[in-house]
This record gives structure tokens, C-alpha cells and sequence, in this order.
């Protein structure tokens, strides 16, 4: 899970540093988890201010690091981000997280051409050892660092040779590339199990189609999302879903292409069809955004809720009506009581501040330089937990409000 995240000089947010911080104490209810630790992990946190703010950018920040740590290793792979404030200096990323009973630290620096430094380091959670570094790579200073301690397989590792790895590969993702290392590989799959709807690049994915996939070869999770489909007032009982394996000469037309998912190493065509419950049927490229997206959320929910992964999504409204958004993430929330997936997003939709508390809800504002800011409510002065959170953000009482002369 996800402790804390701190990043500058990424998008909006300029080399004043920012930090996400998940935990907290004295929490009971089950939308918390009570890590070995001693604190609390909040298992849902969504971010909301006006449009441009930067809150889509909060969602670039994981869309980087996961494919960085998991995909820039593969050919053709590049960094692509922006630095809208400071182009001339590096960005920095480094996020704190609890997986297989350690609490490991992964940070990076980097610019549009290559990764400056990188560390990975570690504390196991139930000990009160000192934090301890798995590896260090520094091309500034030309220091490269690894420790075979931790694991024996570091010894083999030639240091002279990975001083020549690509400069805009990840040490992570190159060494999984080639082999399994333990720790090094810990690191590897929590990322590879996230699942964002933002590429490294910013822009917004659609998930649907892969999630349907999903939905077709695994009965458990399909029986779960006919019955979440069936009682939302959808008017859908199930899917149909067929798909058959394609190659890129066969690929007809852009109506085609839309519909081709990768799997693993080959190119799947998948056709799927609303199943109404007055008997007939829809292609689902004509069902209406908010039921495709409805859909697709409830798919990625179930698949993280089981592997204990992040979701990170952006506006999560897309087409829904207010209180059909209050009821996912209330599904999520009771369907993860005794897991530990987390949910991010973002959304316009304030009423869902109502079902927060001040822990989980992030604010994101620009100054007046155009720089974003991002802070938790609780750190607001005179908040308190009985306050009507949706009310007094309205009234402008925290901040974070759009200021439209229109």
C-alpha cells in the first residue's frame, strides 16, 4: 500500500515540493488499514479543486512511475513527461510503500533525457532496523552502488556493466528485465499491478476494453459484475464477449483497431455486446458512456480489491450520475473490507466529500504564478470532523475553489 508520495517540478507542480500522505492514526473504520506498523493507511483518497488545478497531474505522477519502474527497459521506450516551471532543472519523485511485510523507499530524479539518480531502500515492518539500501546509482556524481547483503544474486551483478545501461532505463525495470532478484523484483510487480487510466505521458487511456477481456475469462469476477450491472438500474443483465487473435495485416480499418487489445505477446480483436434485460442486444461502442464506464470502474475494482493493487483514476464521474459515483466507491470501500487495494481519483463530483473524512480528501489549487498545490484537508486550520465538508468547500471556507468571472 501506498504510505506517502512526494514530487516536484512534474507538470503543474513547480520544485516547491509536494507530498501525499496516506496514513494516519486512530482510525477504525475498515476503509483504513492498520499496518504492522502502527498506523493507519487509508485505502481511499480522492483529490478535488477546479478545473486546471492540477489534479489530473496527481494522476500523471503514478502513470510515470509505473511505467518507468515496469516498461522503460522494452525497445522504443522514452521519458515522457512535462516540466511546465523549471525546464532547465530535474524532476523528483519518491514514493513510500508497504508490500510483502517491508516498507520499501524508491526515489528518482530525472530530466526529458535521462534518470540523474535512483535509489531503492527498505525496512522490514515488524523490526525496528534502520532503513537499508538495495541499490544507488548517481550519474552526477558517477557513484553507483549496490548492496549484496540484502540479497546473494547482487553479488553477480558486474557494477562496470550496469554503469552502461541505457541512462533513461530504470535500474528496476532493466534487472527484471533479465532476471528475478528478490526485493528488486517486490518492487517490479507492485507497480506492474497497478492500474492507471493516465499514460506516462499524460494522456487519458480507455481501460474498457482490456477490462472486458478480463471480464470474459474469469468467471468469478464476471458472475460479481453481472450482479453489480443487474441492480444499478442499467438495464443490463451481462456482457457478450468474443474475441479471436489477429495480426497487424489484418487489420482492416480504424473501427477494427479500436477494438484489438494485447495480450501478453499477442493482438486479441474483442467484440462485445450489451445483453439488455428485455432480451436484445447493443454493440457496446453504442451503450452510453456512463454504463461503459461504470462497467469498466466495477472490472478494475474487483481485479486490484483481489491482488491488494492501487487504482488510479481520473475523474472518475465520466458520464455518471452523482449517486451512481457515491455507490461505486461505497462498493469499493465494502468490497475491499478485508483487503488492502487502493483507490485514488479525482472528480468534480463534491458530494462525494460526504462520505470522506478529512484524511482522505486532497485539495489542489494554483497560486498565482500558475504553480499547483496539493494538501490534505485535515491540515486546514479550524477543520473539524463534524463540519459538512461539501457545504463549506462550496462556501469557499478551504480553499482550492475555482474563482469564475464569467
Amino acid at each position: 500500500m501506498i504510505r506517502k508520495i512526494t514530487f516536484n517540478n512534474f507538470y503543474s507542480f513547480s520544485e516547491d515540493g509536494q507530498a501525499i500522505d496516506f496514513t494516519t492514526s486512530k482510525k477504525k473504520s475498515y476503509d483504513y488499514y492498520n499496518s504492522e506498523k502502527g498506523d493507519q493507511i487509508t485505502k481511499v483518497i480522492g483529490a478535488f479543486g477546479g478545473n486546471a488545478a492540477g489534479k489530473t497531474n496527481i494522476c500523471r505522477v503514478f502513470g510515470f512511475l509505473r511505467y518507468l519502474v515496469t516498461n522503460s527497459a522494452k525497445p522504443n521506450a522514452e521519458m515522457v513527461y512535462k516540466n511546465f516551471f523549471s525546464n532547465n532543472n530535474d524532476s523528483y519523485i519518491k514514493v513510500e510503500f508497504e508490500t510483502k511485510s517491508k516498507i520499501f523507499f524508491y526515489e528518482i530524479e530525472f530530466n526529458k533525457e535521462k534518470i540523474i539518480f535512483e535509489k531503492l531502500s527498505y525496512k522490514q515492518l515488524k523490526s525496528n532496523y534502520r532503513k537499508t539500501t538495495v541499490f544507488s546509482f548517481n550519474r552526477k556524481t558517477k557513484i553507483t552502488s549496490l548492496n549484496p547483503r540484502v540479497n546473494d544474486d547482487l553479488k553477480g551483478l558486474d557494477i562496470d556493466y550496469l554503469k552502461t545501461i541505457r541512462s533513461d532505463i530504470s535500474f528496476v525495470a532493466h534487472i527484471s528485465s533479465k532476471q528475478k532478484i528478490d526485493l528488486i523484483s517486490d518492487v517490479y510487480d507492485y507497480f506492474e499491478q497497478m492500474s492507471g487510466d493516465i499514460t506516462e505521458g499524460g494522456n487519458k487511456m480507455d481501460t474498457a476494453l482490456k477490462g472486458l477481456g478480463v471480464y470474459k475469462n474469469d468467471k468469478e469476477i464476471r458472475e460479481k459484475v453481472n450482479d453489480f450491472i443487474s441492480n444499478f438500474d442499467l438495464g443490463l443483465s451481462e456482457f457478450k464477449v468474443s474475441t479471436d487473435s489477429i495480426s497487424i495485416k489484418d487489420i482492416k480499418d480504424l473501427k477494427q483497431l479500436a477494438k484489438i487489445i494485447k495480450n501478453k505477446d499477442n493482438l486479441e480483436l474483442i467484440e462485445v455486446e450489451g445483453i439488455h434485460d428485455n432480451g436484445k442486444s447493443l454493440d457496446y461502442i453504442y451503450e452510453s458512456l456512463g454504463t461503459r464506464n461504470i462497467a469498466s470502474l466495477v472490472i478494475r475494482m474487483l481485479v486490484a480489491i483481489r491482488n491488494d493493487a492501487v487504482i488510479v483514476a481520473d475523474e472518475l464521474e465520466e458520464g455518471m450520475h452523482p449517486e451512481a459515483l457515491l455507490k461505486i466507491i461505497q462498493y469499493f470501500i465494502d468490497e475491499n473490507e478485508n483487503h488492502k487495494a487502493q483507490l485514488i481519483f479525482t472528480t468534480h463530483i463534491v458530494d462525494v466529500m460526504n462520505i470522506l473524512d478529512s484524511n482522505q480528501i486532497v485539495l489542489v489549487e494554483k497560486d498565482s504564478e500558475g504553480a499547483s498545490h496539493a494538501f490534505r484537508l485535515d491540515k486546514v486550520e479550524g477543520i473539524r470532523p463534524e463540519h459538512n465538508f461539501r457545504a463549506k468547500y462550496m462556501s469557499g471556507a478551504y480553499g482550492a475553489f475555482p474563482h469564475i468571472s464569467v
